[in-house]
């Protein structure tokens, strides 16, 4: 039920986003961020989607990856 209950949520907040964004007001906070560690933090926010979809990750260690950008804004498209 938790798992169910963040994506929902992850829903919700994605049309909420998405509204800001067509109206012009979404706000952004860029930095130097590490890409690498962003994929991360999404691979592990969507573990339960992945468990139910019966999707299996395989990861490799590689270069750390820096950009400039929003890390919250990266981590919802």
């Amino acid at each position: 039920m938790k798992g169910e209950s963040e994506r929902l949520s992850r829903l919700i907040n994605n049309v909420l986003n998405y509204t800001k964004i067509e109206n012009g007001i979404k706000d952004y906070s860029f930095g130097n961020i590490n890409l690498n560690d962003c994929i991360e933090e999404v691979l592990k926010i969507m573990e339960y989607q992945f468990m139910m979809d019966n999707f299996r990750i395989e990861k490799s260690p590689g270069l750390n990856v820096f950009i400039n950008a929003d890390k919250d804004a990266v981590k919802k498209l």
